[in-house]
């Protein structure tokens, strides 16, 4: 990369082990180069390295660190659902339990190119994130698979910044992904770009495509499978977010906010891992349909 011919810097800031920008940096930046678009910076949240057991056992430390946040979750996602952090707790462990294929799609020795600077953080809300950020100079940070941003990043950053989220934001925000569309019987994801702000899933729509929902066995498969689908079509709504906001023509589209969603609750769970059972048996598996079982499918 010539960092000296850029006149429109960018940024990454995602989990660990998200593959988004893998697809992002073989197939996408390539296109942008040349249109003055260079990648300054890519930070990466280790704490979203993915939950696989280590082969060298689970330390009592890492087991005290996964429990903690497992509890500091379960409090936030209670206040918003409505229920004590011990059933939310109970809610997030059977939804990880049915998605743990999903869940285990994780890298392994991973090689950046070498003229890209990565920073390993612990959490994309630390200093270091923030000022890595800063450093690089961004114009546009693109969240690829991240972590939820506290108004406090938000405030510190000196860039604007851009998130995927796997659904229509007016009709679902927050997640988890493709679960809510199999209990609404949506034959289809609305892959969407929008602004960052300290609302959830709330700024303006940059720009949007659709990912039918690819029914594969259980949750856990129909999840990967879907998302996995979706990845180039993530990589090409970022590089059309990019281009456009490097030239300042970006299409901003309001909207009236859906429901903030958090982990479903254990009939949900369950439903949806049936559901997908269901319609991944022939005659009924039609990738992007969504069969109704005799019973009424509607939540």
């Amino acid at each position: 990369m010539n960092h000296e011919a850029t006149s429109f810097r960018i940024g990454v800031m995602c989990g660990a082990s998200e593959q988004i920008i893998d697809r992002f940096l073989a197939h996408n930046l390539p296109n942008l180069e040349p249109a003055g678009v260079s990648l300054q910076v890519v930070v990466l949240d280790e704490d979203l390295a993915g939950s696989g057991v280590s082969t060298g056992g689970i330390l009592t430390a890492d087991l005290n660190r996964r429990w903690g946040q497992l509890w500091g979750r379960a409090k936030r996602q209670g206040r918003i659902a409505g229920c004590s952090p011990l059933t939310a707790a109970l809610r997030i462990l059977l939804y990880q339990v049915l998605t743990r294929r999903y869940r285990r799609d994780k890298l392994a020795g991973r090689r950046f190119p070498s003229d890209i600077r990565v920073v390993k953080v612990p959490t994309l809300n630390s200093a270091a994130a923030i000022e890595a950020v800063q450093s690089a100079g961004c114009d546009l940070v693109c969240l690829m698979g991240a972590r939820i941003l506290t108004r406090r990043t938000l405030d510190a950053m000196s860039a604007s910044i851009v998130n995927i989220h796997s659904s229509d934001p007016r009709w679902v925000r927050g997640g988890p992904v493709v679960v809510w569309e199999v209990l609404a019987g949506h034959p289809a994801l609305t892959l969407t770009v929008h602004e960052v702000t300290p609302a959830v899933d709330a700024g303006a729509i940059l720009a949007e495509r659709t990912q039918p929902v690819m029914y594969r066995g259980g949750l856990g498969a129909t999840t990967q499978a879907t998302m996995v689908a979706a990845r180039p079509k993530v990589g090409d709504l970022f590089e059309q977010v990019i281009r456009d906001m490097a030239v300042g023509n970006a299409q901003r589209t309001s909207f009236t906010p859906g429901t903030l969603k958090v982990t479903p609750n254990l009939y949900q769970s369950l439903r949806a891992e049936m559901l997908c059972r269901w319609r991944s048996r022939p005659p009924h598996r039609i990738d992007g349909a969504a069969p109704s079982l005799p019973e009424a499918d509607q939540f």
